[in-house]
């Protein structure tokens, strides 16, 4: 399906959110080639993810109106955006607040700290409120992976057939996902590895990042095998779908789990310094 098309209906059903309008204002506030909005709009429209409907303030005067559909795509990419400008405003006040070297004595720190107008009992805090700031930004990026993964599954089976709202759906989701680890998980590791000492590398904060989400996968992998168990109380001893199992549960823990992880730590760290990979 033509990119531009699916770029164009998430621009309107983000702004039909906030509330019905005219064709008119949503050409003013998404494009000035107004054939392709009308053609936009008529394709929601038909996809019956928005509605025309009459103004309550005139009878004469048609506006768009989002349907159920239509609006729980348009709070999906709400969700997203509100998060997005959440957790960037996380790394900037833990860039202004918590960006002290590890390797500062205690006098430069409580300095540089009274500079910022903290306060003595706050600074006795310092070291503690460091480390919850940066707990807090794994698990948020884990907490948030997993709730996009879930809206995201419960809203494919709603969207069903309808191809237009089942390719939204699916940009929204890659599009997501591509900026929470390219300029989310870049900015977040650069907001707290200037506080680390230049001894401890982003191998090691992409390792407790990327920790948080395999954590899971770990589980599921321990639950399905438990190799540790005599064999008779092993799951999954049912011989017509043993060989698959071990299969699948071999080939996703070699997805977590690379033969070579020095090569897939070197290329994430190459990223992370906008330095090409060989």
């Amino acid at each position: 399906m033509n990119s531009r098309l699916v770029r164009s209906c998430i621009k309107i059903l983000r702004l039909l959110l906030d509330g019905n309008t005219s064709v008119n204002r949503i050409i003013e506030q998404t494009s000035r080639d107004r054939s392709h909005i009308i053609d936009v709009l008529n394709e929601l429209e038909r996809a019956q993810l928005l509605k025309t409907i009459s103004s309550h303030e005139r009878k004469d005067k048609k506006i768009k109106e989002l349907t159920p559909l239509g609006q729980e795509l348009a709070k999906l990419i709400k969700g997203i955006d509100q998060y997005e400008i959440s957790y960037l405003e996380l790394i900037k006040t833990m860039t202004q607040n918590f960006g002290i070297s590890e390797a500062s004595s205690q006098d430069v720190v409580k300095s540089k700290l009274h500079s910022k107008n903290w306060e003595d009992n706050e600074i006795i805090s310092y070291n503690q409120w460091v480390q919850e700031a940066r707990l807090f930004g794994l698990k948020s990026a884990n907490a948030f992976i997993i709730a996009i993964f879930f809206r995201y599954a419960f809203l494919l089976f709603k969207t069903g057939a309808n191809e237009l709202a089942c390719n939204i759906l699916a940009t929204i989701f890659s599009n997501a996902i591509n900026r929470h680890f390219s300029n989310g998980l870049i900015a977040f590791i650069n907001a707290i590895k200037s506080t680390y000492d230049v001894s401890k590398n982003e191998q090691e904060i992409i390792k407790s990042m990327l920790g948080q989400l395999k954590a899971p996968v770990l589980k599921y992998i321990s639950d399905s095998t438990r190799l540790w168990l005599p064999p008779a109380f092993r799951p999954l001893q049912n011989r017509f779908v043993k060989k698959e199992a071990d299969r699948i549960i071999d080939s996703i823990y070699y997805m977590i789990e690379p033969l070579d992880q020095r090569d897939l730590l070197n290329s994430l760290t190459s990223i992370i310094r906008h330095e090409p990979t060989d």
